[in-house]
């Protein structure tokens, strides 16, 4: 690797929890005997493959694994090691958190790679754990430990859902429908998106889980089942929040629909009432001879008079025959 190229991340795990820096010529050399090794990379980034093959030797059909443009949850074993393919919500500055990140992992006895193209909050918390010196001390621990945190970290992405859920319920009729129905809509696509990623991935942890290796100790097995667990809630909830969304844009169709039922119904009245009154103006106003009062002066205030009596009549039928109510 040239000496421009720089990797984000390259640290040693010890027994403590916490880690030190390497350079990029203690990388190159680096040997498990010094302790577990920690790659965080930008998958991106053009120096990432040729490190992969030519300093961590991993097979090219792993490279090929971890580089690929788009991939759904999976768990693959590989020679001596594990290749990982993890989703995690997208809550950079900005984002739309359905936009979920990919992190591709490659762990082994001694080494643990992540590799994902936008920074991961869940990563993020590792790296609090390693500053106080909390952190995993085995590649196998941090796998575990990261896939805790990915689910730790849609819970609130769920919650902020079933808030605004929440809330258009609570305005009910005083928000506009049509911009309830847009904001639902929206609401529906990021649930069924994030919930496109979760399934298999509870999958693939589960499978994780049963998979005989002694990179996986006990309490990374119980970590991961968690994360399986939380999966499994994370899933329950979407689908519950997707039927919730079904009944709110059938209450919402309903509301529209009532509404316009009762537009068309005073068109339909007030029509009613003004058909004698244009039946009379009609017939008043054809060019023939003959037209009683053509030549009386108060004919035309007879003729209003005739129709206002006439319209104050409809209305009084109208209202006797409770058609208002």
């Amino acid at each position: 690797m040239q000496e421009n190229q720089t990797h984000l991340d390259a640290y040693l795990l010890n027994s403590t929890g916490g880690t030190s820096a390497l350079s990029n010529e203690e990388l190159e050399f680096w040997k498990e005997s010094q302790g577990p090794l920690w790659l965080n990379l930008d998958r991106t980034a053009e120096y990432v493959e040729p490190l992969l093959k030519e300093i961590l030797r991993l097979d090219p059909i792993v490279v090929e694994a971890l580089l690929a443009e788009d991939t759904s949850p999976r768990f693959a074993p590989h020679g001596n090691g594990y290749m990982l393919s993890l989703r995690g919500v997208n809550l950079n500055r900005g984002a739309d958190p359905s936009e979920m990140i990919s992190v591709r992992i490659w762990f082994d006895s001694g080494r643990v790679v992540t590799l994902r193209r936008q920074e991961l909050m869940a990563i993020q918390d590792i790296r609090e754990l390693f500053a106080r010196s909390n952190g995993p001390t085995r590649a196998g621990e941090f796998v575990a430990l990261l896939a805790v945190r990915l689910a730790a970290r849609i819970a609130p992405t769920i919650a902020v859902i079933e808030d605004r859920f929440d809330e258009i319920e609570e305005i009910g009729e005083e928000l506009n429908p049509r911009q309830a129905h847009d904001d639902i809509i929206s609401l529906r696509r990021t649930i069924i998106t994030i919930r496109r990623y979760l399934s298999p991935q509870r999958e693939m942890l589960h499978g994780l889980v049963v998979e005989k290796t002694l990179l996986l100790e006990d309490e990374d097995r119980r970590r991961l089942r968690e994360a399986a667990a939380e999966m499994i809630r994370f899933i329950e909830d979407l689908d519950a929040l997707r039927e919730r969304a079904t009944l709110l844009l059938e209450g919402i169709a309903a509301t529209m629909a009532e509404r316009m039922n009762r537009r068309i119904f005073w068109l339909t009245i007030i029509a009613g009432l003004f058909m004698p009154l244009t039946f009379i103006t009609g017939l008043l106003g054809i060019n023939v001879g003959g037209i009683p009062g053509a030549e009386t002066e108060w004919a035309f205030t007879a003729v209003a008079v005739g129709i206002g009596i006439t319209l104050i009549v409809e209305i009084i039928v109208v209202w006797r025959l409770r058609l208002f109510s």
